[in-house]
């Protein structure tokens, strides 16, 4: 929270019910975004290491190539562009993760935001800003790890403190 905004809320006196602070490591937060891709044409974002292919056959047809060290079958299935890192993962098929096309996977590009000095950067004016905002929201601060937890069961360990 930048202090202009920290200045706005205190001047408009609000007063929130909860205030969730999310607690993870500098480091944890650079490498989580190196993961993170963003489609140009739609703007969503997808985590590399949670996305599988929507079609299943397509996924089981990769991990077959893959076994066997088949990389022109690899190619032949429109994973050119894709590094092998996330070959393994998409050949895993995981259950809860976030399904996609390969047309969208081939033109996922990292966000200029996400770059190691500017996410430091960001985290540097996060802790700067931190006491501030421990201060105007006491009352309603809930502290929450997020470590090895999946959005869901982050929701549910907060909404049992709120």
């Amino acid at each position: 929270m930048s202090e202009s905004q920290f200045n706005h809320l205190k001047a408009l006196k609000v007063k929130p019910t909860a205030t969730v602070l999310l607690q993870q490591s500098e480091e944890d937060s650079v490498l989580r975004l190196k993961d993170r891709r963003v489609d140009p044409y739609t703007g969503l974002s997808y985590n590399m290491k949670l996305i599988k292919l929507r079609d299943s056959h397509l996924q089981s047809v990769l991990h077959d190539a893959l076994k066997a060290g088949d990389s022109q079958k690899v190619a032949e299935l429109g994973f050119g562009n894709v590094s092998q890192d996330m070959l393994d993962i998409l050949a895993l098929g995981l259950t809860d993760a976030k399904p996609v096309d390969v047309q969208i996977l081939n033109r996922l590009v990292p966000a200029q935001e996400d770059a190691e000095a500017i996410v430091r950067q960001r985290y540097q004016n996060f802790k700067h800003g931190l006491a501030q905002v421990e201060e105007l929201m006491s009352d309603s601060l809930v502290e929450q790890p997020c470590y090895d937890f999946t959005i869901s069961k982050l929701f549910d360990e907060i909404a049992k403190k709120i």
